[in-house]
């Protein structure tokens, strides 16, 4: 059980491919901001794009950034991380990544983002894990989600039009980093 004292850790999944340009690495960033502004621990893969984003609105705003590496890849990872963690290989950071969060955002990406997105998803299904939120931004990922949410769920978690509707939905979708940080608020209790 978490003390009052100990900071929620918010996972954020993303591509590496955003640029400071792109919307996303803004969202990323903003998002990055506003972990460290609740006093929450951000958590990261740790190297570009959305992570890097993320880390840097973190890590400018006094918060950790802290970065889950993969020995594969390198264990430098991006400027702005605060602590990093290496791990032997894709699977074992994937785990890393997974144990540590008591939340989830899932920005846009690739592949491996769906990866991610897929694995906390079926643990939280199957109960191998505990019930966490689970969150979607924008709409990216709801073709994916609608696709498989009927299937995959005992009951509807995933809201198109928002946020869950009750505590312990752990699945939903939001527009805006304020609506990702009133989700993660909620489902926690805070």
């Amino acid at each position: 059980m978490r003390s009052a004292s100990q900071p929620r850790h918010v996972v954020v999944f993303g591509g590496s491919h955003f640029r400071p340009a792109d919307p996303i690495w803004r969202a990323a960033e903003a998002l990055g901001r506003a972990v460290a502004g609740e006093g929450w621990r951000l958590i990261t893969g740790g190297y570009g794009g959305v992570m890097e984003a993320a880390s840097k609105g973190a890590a400018e705003a006094g918060g950790e950034a802290v970065g889950v590496l993969c020995r594969l890849f390198g264990a430098t990872g991006n400027a702005f991380l605060t602590r990093r963690l290496v791990t032997p290989d894709l699977f074992s950071r994937l785990k890393q990544l997974i144990d540590m969060g008591d939340g989830y955002v899932v920005m846009p990406g690739s592949t491996g983002t769906l990866v991610e997105l897929a694995m906390v998803w079926e643990l939280m299904n199957k109960r191998l894990t505990s019930r966490r939120p689970l969150v979607c931004f924008g709409s990216f990922w709801s073709p994916v989600v609608e696709l498989f949410g009927a299937d995959s769920t005992h009951d509807p978690r995933f809201r198109p039009e928002g946020l869950p509707s009750r505590k312990g939905d752990f699945l939903g979708r939001a527009e805006t980093v304020e609506e990702v940080v009133a989700l993660l608020r909620a489902q926690w209790d805070e």
